[in-house]
């Protein structure tokens, strides 16, 4: 089971975007899988963009998941995380301790 984890800076679309209005920007989606599974990614962040044309996704894609972790601790630690990162359950709390992800 994975969890999808969005951790909103200020700079992202979603936050840049008013009530009523449309929302455009980068985000950035940070993931970990082999080649086949960041394939799914790059799918979706096609059609993504394909439906939203306002927005440019940015996907980060790291093979082994400790990579996966090791970058995202570096960059939360860095004040530059991605907006978006998908990270198994069971990694989930070291995030929510540290107040890296949004409500």
């Amino acid at each position: 089971m994975m969890a999808l984890v969005v951790a909103c800076d200020s700079g992202s679309a979603s936050r840049q975007a008013s009530p009523g209005s449309t929302p455009s920007g980068e985000i950035s989606v940070q993931v970990s899988g082999e080649a086949e599974e960041t394939a799914v990614y790059e799918t979706a962040v096609k059609a993504f963009e394909d439906s939203n044309t306002n927005i440019q996704v940015e996907l980060i894609k790291v093979a082994d998941g400790d990579d996966h972790l090791a970058k995202l601790t570096t960059a939360f630690a860095g004040g530059n995380p991605p907006d978006v990162f998908l990270i198994n359950y069971r990694e989930y709390s070291q995030f929510v301790t540290r107040g890296a992800v949004a409500d």
